[in-house]
């Protein structure tokens, strides 16, 4: 039997909010943290953990800036393209940047989502991931997202917050020694 494509209501999308909200928060604050404290005591469990949920953010943010419900129709996931009018925000949003690549939504996922034997066969360059430099590719599609979208459809106290989220982290570009490894 073939599922019936799914299409978020009004309601759905404004109750996204905060949750589109704490997505935007947690990749760009994770981001920032886990350059500010590089280098610096902290617990390696601590750090790992704060690399996992910071790659499991972005992750989530590349999926929802750059597909389009047309690929996934049947999915209650929530897409950038659902608050717009069908193909619109193909045509509004940046490029997808090349480190945010499928190969990275792949890396999130040997890497951190799921425990795979190429994991064990990794090398500590596989392992390294460069927190702004992602945040940095991220922050335009979100700042274009929030300057776009229809301020009805989501609530007011959150999408006020997403562009300077957005914006946190853009500047010069970060050298290599902004990476941090599980």
């Amino acid at each position: 039997m073939k599922r019936q494509p799914w299409t978020p209501s009004e309601d759905d999308l404004r109750l996204l909010s905060e949750h589109l909200h704490y997505e935007v928060m947690m990749t760009f604050g994770l981001a920032r943290f886990l350059v500010e404290t590089q280098g610096t005591v902290l617990n390696q469990l601590m750090r790992n953990a704060e690399i996992e949920a910071f790659t499991i953010h972005v992750r989530q943010l590349i999926d929802f800036l750059w597909t389009d419900r047309s690929e996934r129709p049947t999915s209650t996931d929530a897409f950038a393209s659902d608050y717009f009018a069908p193909r619109e925000w193909a045509k509004l949003r940046p490029e997808r940047p090349t480190i945010l690549s499928d190969a990275l939504h792949r890396k999130v996922g040997w890497g951190v989502a799921h425990l795979t034997y190429g994991r064990a066969r990794s090398t500590l360059q596989d392992k390294r991931w460069n927190p702004i430099a992602l945040a940095q590719a991220l922050g335009p599609a979100v700042i274009c997202f929030a300057d776009n979208v229809d301020r009805g459809r989501l609530e007011a106290k959150y999408l006020d917050d997403i562009k300077p989220w957005g914006e946190s982290v853009l500047g010069p570009k970060p050298s290599s020694a902004t990476t941090a490894s599980t």
